[in-house]
């Protein structure tokens, strides 16, 4: 009997263990002894980094932290769920998304078909997967458009295609009436800015590569509503809006919300042009402001996981990588070598990069967890690629 007792505490006190205290002591450590530092080779630093990202490619539920360790027993059915793929919103939904599209463009770039091959293979369950239009629940999930996209484009497969074409469709049958927006949630009248990030680039892409100018004005629609309604003074976005009465809901400064914008932003000027987009010099005049004020929030090479702030400031390298890219991605002229310089001393010696802040949890309910992420190992490895494409 007392033994019984005694084994039922300790795996008690282990699963207390394991949720509530070895994130912490893996993050202080991880931080103190496990970073690179900036003498070690950019080379070196690159191949790292696209061996992690490869490592964890073939993960379906992201490791990204998604919520913070507050009371253990939820986050152990929580951890339950995704264990058994009953959240769908976290299946191929938009780390692993920017993850695999990282990975296609470092590989493109360096002509490494033999990597490009294997995430053919990786994608192709999700490509069978997609004929169910049924199976797309989540706007989320959309984003894993773009890198089938690129992928379509070498390899011609009318299978890829299709999946596509599925994507597109189920955005197309998502717009608001009332709005004509893609909302975040269906029929919810609340909206938020990571739809810009998630949607825009694959509208666009898919625009250019099948000459669709009712998707470039479909993608327009997505910024000129949030630019019109959703903008503080600084030109930063809020998190989101409430639609019903207008209102600005949730921090205008937190930087992965500024990463969603700038990457739909960002889109525009890179797959548009004066000719097939009316609006392109609109966009143009709006990235420009922004940057302006983005110098200013600038600390060392990096943002933070709010930007303008003194007090408190707390780096965060998927707000970093986002902005990063965007402004790259956009064409204008950025410092690789200090980048590289700051996000090596982020990286863990096994090329996983570290200190992204969590998933958000909802409005105002901002993650105090830091750790790996998909999002933005794969951004990391699309910026590699810019330095060959520019």
């Amino acid at each position: 009997m007392l033994i019984s007792i005694i084994l039922i505490l300790f795996i008690l006190f282990v699963i207390f263990y394991y949720f509530e205290i070895h994130p912490y002591v893996v993050q202080k450590f991880n931080g103190r002894y496990y970073l690179m530092n900036h003498k070690s080779s950019i080379e070196n630093f690159k191949r790292l980094v696209l061996k992690a990202a490869l490592k964890i490619s073939k993960n379906e539920v992201p490791k990204m932290s998604l919520a913070d360790n507050t009371f253990f027993p939820i986050v152990f059915m929580r951890t339950l769920a995704i264990k058994f793929n009953n959240n769908h919103r976290l299946k191929n939904s938009f780390p692993r998304a920017y993850l695999l599209n990282g990975i296609f463009d470092y590989a493109n770039s360096i002509n490494d078909e033999q990597t490009i091959n294997k995430l053919e293979k990786t994608l192709d369950p999700l490509v069978v997967e997609l004929k169910s239009s049924s199976r797309i629940n989540f706007i989320d999930q959309v984003s894993m458009g773009l890198v089938l996209l690129k992928l379509y484009e070498i390899n011609n497969r009318d299978d890829y295609r299709n999946a596509c074409t599925l994507l597109i469709n189920h955005l197309i049958e998502s717009i608001d009436s009332q709005y004509q927006i893609i909302l975040y949630r269906k029929n919810e009248k609340f909206h938020y800015v990571d739809v810009i990030g998630m949607i825009c680039p694959f509208l666009l892409k898919y625009a250019e590569i099948f000459n669709r100018e009712d998707l470039i004005e479909l993608s327009n629609k997505q910024l000129e509503f949030y630019i019109e309604r959703g903008l503080s003074k600084s030109r930063f976005p809020f998190h989101g809006m409430e639609l019903s009465n207008h209102m600005p809901i949730g921090s205008s400064n937190w930087g992965r919300g500024l990463g969603w914008y700038m990457l739909g932003l960002s889109a525009t000027i890179a797959y548009t042009d004066v000719k097939s987009n009316k609006k392109y010099h609109y966009f143009k005049n709006e990235l420009d402001l922004l940057v302006k004020n983005l110098e200013l929030c600038q600390k060392d090479h990096y943002w933070g996981q709010f930007l303008g702030i003194t007090k408190k400031w707390h780096v965060d390298t998927s707000s970093s990588c986002m902005i990063f890219y965007s402004l790259k991605l956009a064409g204008i002229e950025m410092d690789n070598l200090k980048f590289y310089d700051f996000i090596k001393t982020k990286t863990l010696k096994n090329g996983f990069v570290y200190y992204t802040s969590g998933d958000t949890e909802d409005i105002n309910l901002y993650s105090r967890e830091y750790g790996k992420s998909e999002l933005t190992q794969g951004l990391l490895l699309s910026i590699y690629s810019t330095e060959k494409n520019n």
